[in-house]
């Protein structure tokens, strides 16, 4: 059993300075139990969680952390926690790319840029998360005021969007065509 610090100082003490742990504890709001036990099914101590499992990824990170559904298995207050803690350590100056699924609506605006991908591993939209809705509505869809953005970001990349006027819906190859030929290298 060991202390949330020890973990990390030793996930890290390969390849990051002392001080890069220090920055990373309180980011991860783990200040208050940095020296506290992390326990198991035998000892009684703190719950490793998300933050240390992404602390342990950060210490050992130079420039950008890679994860794979950092909020899978937590409700979506947890999940927003996660996501806050992600963006604090963003300010850290390191790059954070996640795969999230069932976003929650506060959870998608906390990103800076998001790729949305469409069925077949196109790219439907990679941009600011702030700049989606207006280039979706430019191609004329509709956006319900009432709906999770996220959520009708999902189903026009689905190919179940709903248009503007009436206008037939536009196909999942049309919307990635339209990214791919104004976004030609």
């Amino acid at each position: 059993v060991a202390h949330s610090k020890t973990v990390l100082t030793f996930a890290g003490s390969m390849k990051m300075p002392f001080a890069h742990v220090d920055a990373i504890i309180p980011a991860l709001n783990l200040k208050n139990v940095a020296h506290c036990k992390i326990g198991n099914v035998l000892e009684w101590g703190i719950s490793g969680g998300q933050s240390v499992n992404i602390g342990m990824e950060l210490v050992t990170a130079l420039l950008s952390v890679f994860l794979d559904d950092p909020t899978s298995g937590l409700d979506s207050t947890s999940a927003l926690y996660v996501a806050h803690v992600l963006s604090s350590i963003s300010c850290l100056g390191l790059t954070i790319v996640a795969v999230i699924h069932q976003l929650r609506l506060e959870m998608f605006e906390s990103f800076d840029d998001v790729l949305m991908i469409a069925p077949g591993r196109k790219t439907g939209y990679f941009g600011p998360t702030a700049s989606a809705q207006s280039y979706f509505e430019a191609l004329g869809f509709l956006f319900n005021p009432n709906a999770n953005l996220a959520d009708i970001f999902m189903d026009i990349l689905s190919g179940r969007g709903e248009m503007q006027n009436g206008q037939p819906a536009m196909t999942v190859e049309e919307i990635v065509n339209i990214w791919a030929k104004g976004h030609a290298s």
